[in-house]
């Protein structure tokens, strides 16, 4: 990674592949900006995040299992002017407690933010970007964005629906009842099980029924496509708060199928939701680096 001193090292440990997407697009929009800029992503996401930002060093490394760090992570952290976190501005286990490195945290919904643990980590941060104002999760004076995605592959509504499970067993067998109940009545219907390196489609379906995580509800929602949401029982993140701002919840299947039904017999308008990009991001990292450099 990098030479002996980074100007931003984007921490983005924690959670799913999710991280990884969001710390690889602000890495990737602070390259384009001819930025010294490093990743840190969970291990088992090294390869994704190098297929979504190529020009940039990347390190991979286990979450914390308590507060404090490998030696190689917390050097790096010591060389950089900058450090960019997500969504746990104190550590994924409050190992970045003691840093003094300039911090930048980037929000996203917690369902802990009560919490002393999220509010001290929050306090020792410079600056902080809420990207989903929308839910009115925080009360605290930050800044506030509007959420940032992926752009899919655009195409045209191809009038079919898709089964997308996450990996997650209980909506894998769901989707076995549904997808085939689906087909029997002549709808197109696709299967994934995770949403993967890219959420790309060469036609795009005109329903995803699926879990209501950040990345891929926002996703859709630039996308203009359908979004039928499963909520999961997630430990931070609170899917079901997002989906009924974003998209469409569901808790029985019967009314799940005929809503499916009704959107692709009858295409219905999506509903509008205000995005911003990983440039914008890179801007406020860029603005509050600045800001807050010793002089």
């Amino acid at each position: 990674m990098g030479g002996d001193l980074t100007e931003v090292l984007v921490y983005a440990l924690g959670g799913g592949h999710g991280h990884a997407v969001r710390g690889a697009g602000v890495a990737a929009a602070l390259a384009k900006r001819r930025k010294d800029v490093d990743l840190l992503v969970p291990a088992t996401h090294l390869d994704l995040a190098r297929q979504l930002a190529p020009e940039v060093p990347v390190l991979g490394m286990a979450p914390p299992d308590g507060p404090t760090l490998p030696t190689e992570v917390a050097e790096r952290i010591e060389h950089a002017q900058t450090l960019v976190v997500d969504t746990f501005p104190e550590g994924v286990r409050g190992e970045l407690s003691g840093t003094k490195t300039q911090r930048l945290a980037l929000l996203r919904l917690r369902r802990d933010a009560e919490h002393p643990r999220f509010r001290d980590g929050l306090a020792a941060c410079n600056a902080a970007l809420d990207l989903e104002p929308q839910l009115q999760w925080l009360d605290l004076d930050v800044d506030r964005l509007a959420p940032v995605a992926r752009t899919m592959a655009s195409g045209d509504d191809d009038g079919s629906v898709c089964l997308l499970d996450g990996g997650d067993e209980a909506l894998a067998q769901l989707f076995d009842k549904l997808g085939r109940r689906l087909h029997a009545v002549g709808l197109p219907v696709r299967r994934r099980s995770a949403s993967g390196p890219l959420l790309a489609f060469t036609s795009r379906p005109r329903v995803v029924v699926g879990p209501a995580g950040y990345n891929l509800t926002y996703e859709l929602a630039a996308a203009g496509i359908h979004h039928l949401a499963i909520p999961r029982r997630r430990p931070y993140d609170d899917q079901t708060r997002r989906a009924r701002a974003v998209a469409e919840v569901f808790t029985r299947p019967e009314a799940l199928e005929g809503r499916v039904l009704e959107l692709c017999l009858r295409p219905a308008p999506r509903l509008s939701v205000d995005m911003a990009t990983y440039d914008d991001v890179a801007s406020w990292i860029v603005e509050k680096s600045q800001a807050h450099s010793p002089s």
